[in-house]
């Protein structure tokens, strides 16, 4: 379809050709090359799709030999393809997306996935589920996820609570173990977070933080995308006396110190309560969305630090102005505020507030549309995915959209569904995506497309 338009109304039915028409691989393959110029066209430069798990090699079968029947992962494949695209167009998505749940929760885009630790032994707990073994299981969801038509990001973290390794000694290992799960992973996903919230993850410094990230990154599997980790929202790295390295301040020694052309984009963290009854400076704060103004006070301030995303791209734009950001995690669980109000550092079972997530998703629209004389300078935001969907961990039931059993999560759920999914990002910018528009529909065995048979 042209860019900015619609689809072609029912270019799924194959009324137009006989039904004993079949379409050749070689099809398939030039259409995922028309694909592949779509994404690089007007030097977007977004590198490559992901490539077929059919094993038709390219090229192969050529025109002129018999046509043969196109597979189900054909159309999985075709469907990923799409949506690798398509997807630019769309903020919503969740971590740990829930299959099957119900009711019916559609209009996710994004799903983010965690593989706590790529060691091999237990962790301190002597705990052996979240290890190296674990990229199996993600591999799990993120299949389910992709076959929904979902966009997976995954999370690789190097041991339970440490996010990268501070040893240079240990970095061989570490971009062994790394390399492998990608590889394993990178036909389910092509996104990959570089660990998570660094800053409290063992105190690791922006300095060291930047020199693992450089090293892993001259190692990078080819077709797949790294992103950096953002810092934990409002900690503090206190390295005695008067030396500190804040949130905001860690952020910008890694964007300095990571390589010039080596990254891939940014996966930021950005929470906020609803809850601000007594901050200093923000009497009318009370029962306040994101529209409650940004304060100045060290410990807190106006959303409890939700909007503190803005403070966290100033310290990348310029730089990094043509990578992404990608919003991984976001609810209303925000700062830990209990000094000025009892709610601030509850989960979003206790505190939600109606129409929160309509009012994030609407901020981020307005910051990536936001014209201004240095605009130019400035990332564009991807993605605002909830934190989290499925239940997979009790620890995180209060959080869960898919908890049917507390009333503010089953508004917070109707709200996610209510909202709008698109970017705010025009046609026409370098980082810039078709309109929105719904997935491919899932296939079934025996269904036909286009007239050929799904085997």
């Amino acid at each position: 379809r042209p860019a900015g338009g619609t689809p072609v109304a029912g270019w799924t039915d194959g009324a137009a050709l006989s039904t004993s028409t079949r379409i050749r691989a070689q099809h398939v393959l030039e259409l995922r090359d028309a694909i592949q110029q779509l994404w690089n066209k007007d030097d977007r430069k977004l590198g490559l799709i992901p490539n077929s798990t059919t094993g038709v090699v390219p090229g192969l079968p050529a025109p002129t030999q018999p046509s043969i029947l196109i597979r189900e992962t054909d159309i999985t494949d075709l469907r990923k393809w799409f949506n690798h695209y398509e997807s630019w167009g769309n903020l919503r998505g969740v971590h740990w997306w829930k299959p099957n749940s119900s009711p019916a929760f559609t209009g996710i885009f994004w799903n983010v996935e965690s593989v706590i630790a790529l060691t091999t032994e237990p962790d301190a707990n002597n705990n052996t589920s979240y290890n190296v073994n674990h990229v199996n299981e993600i591999r799990g969801y993120c299949e389910a996820a992709r076959n929904h038509g979902l966009v997976n990001i995954v999370r690789l973290d190097w041991k339970k609570g440490h996010a990268v390794p501070i040893a240079e000694a240990d970095y061989a290992t570490w971009i062994e173990r790394f390399t492998s799960a990608v590889n394993t992973l990178k036909d389910v996903a092509t996104l990959f977070i570089v660990g998570n919230e660094p800053n409290k993850e063992k105190d690791i410094s922006g300095s060291q933080y930047a020199a693992a990230f450089n090293r892993l990154y001259g190692n990078r599997v080819d077709g797949t995308k790294y992103l950096a980790a953002g810092p934990a929202t409002w900690y503090v790295i206190d390295y005695g006396g008067t030396a500190q390295e804040r949130d905001f301040e860690w952020l910008r020694n890694v964007s300095n110190a990571i390589n010039k052309g080596q990254l891939d984009g940014w996966a930021l963290h950005t929470y906020g309560s609803p809850y601000l009854r007594n901050a200093p400076g923000n009497a009318l704060c009370d029962n306040a969305t994101v529209d409650c103004p940004i304060g100045t006070s060290p410990t807190l301030t106006g959303d409890a630090s939700f909007r503190r995303y803005h403070e966290f791209i100033e310290q990348i734009r310029g730089k990094w102005a043509d990578k992404p950001v990608y919003f991984t995690e976001t609810n209303t669980h925000g700062h830990a505020a209990a000094d000025y109000d009892p709610n601030g550092n509850g989960p979003p079972a206790a505190n939600y507030v109606n129409r929160w997530i309509q009012s994030t998703y609407e901020e981020i629209r307005n910051f990536n549309t936001e014209k201004s004389s240095d605009r130019s300078e400035w990332p564009r935001i991807l993605c605002l995915c909830w934190f989290v969907d499925s239940n997979r961990n009790s620890d995180w039931a209060d959080f869960a959209l898919s908890n049917e059993d507390e009333e503010k999560l089953v508004q917070a759920r109707a709200d996610f569904k209510a909202s709008d999914t698109s970017t705010g990002i025009l046609p026409g910018n370098p980082t810039s995506n078709l309109a929105p528009w719904v997935p491919i529909l899932e296939h079934t065995t025996g269904t036909r497309i286009l007239s050929g048979t799904i085997s």
